[in-house]
Order: C-alpha cells, then structure tokens, then sequence
C-alpha cells in the first residue's frame, strides 16, 4: 500500500524529488514573531518559557520551549504558543540560566 501525502489547501504540491519542505501559509511569518522576542507562554499559562529552534516532521524550524515542555509534532503551533518579552520564568532543565550566566546569583525557586 502506497501512501501519498497530500498538499494543504492553498499551497502548491512539492515537486517529486524536491527536497525543500513546504509549510503552512503564513507560518514563517508566525515564525519571525518569535525570533524577535525572548520568551514563549503556552496557551494562557503564566508561565514563560525560553525559546529554541527545532526541526518538525516536515523539516520545518519551528520555535518550542528550551525545556522541551508540552506537545511537539505537525500541528498549529502558534495557536499554541503565545510569543513575549516578559523574563523567562521556567526553572526547569534548558530554560533556567547556566550557573555562570546567574554569576553566583542564587536563584529563588518560590
């Protein structure tokens, strides 16, 4: 059985052979959003996580938290993440600051 992934609507079909992914129409506009500011909140949490780039399924970089918190796959991302510059919040593992980058300042967990 021979599966055959169809184009989204309003995007043209990849050429076969063509190695370039394509993506979801204004989706690396929503990606720019996110380059400019420091943080993520995911759905209305008041949570701000650090932001990282990765590669999706479709070979798509996609913005997600540092911390690798939460849902990852070919979804609607931006419904999901909410773009901001307030100061990352998240003391989980790849959001908290490297020891040196706190300069010997003790974190305050509560």
């Amino acid at each position: 059985m021979n599966v055959v992934p169809l184009p989204l609507p309003g995007v043209p079909s990849p050429k076969r052979g063509s190695s370039t992914p394509t993506g979801v129409p204004g989706e690396s506009w929503q990606a720019d959003q996110f380059r400019e500011r420091s943080g993520l909140r995911i759905h209305d949490q008041r949570v701000v996580h650090a932001i990282t780039w990765v590669l999706d399924s479709r070979g798509v970089e996609i913005p997600v938290p540092a911390c690798h918190v939460g849902a990852f796959g070919v979804w609607e991302w931006w419904r999901v993440y909410t773009s901001t510059n307030d100061p990352v919040s998240c003391r989980l593992p790849g959001c908290r600051p490297s020891r040196s980058a706190s300069d010997g300042v003790q974190l305050c967990l509560f």
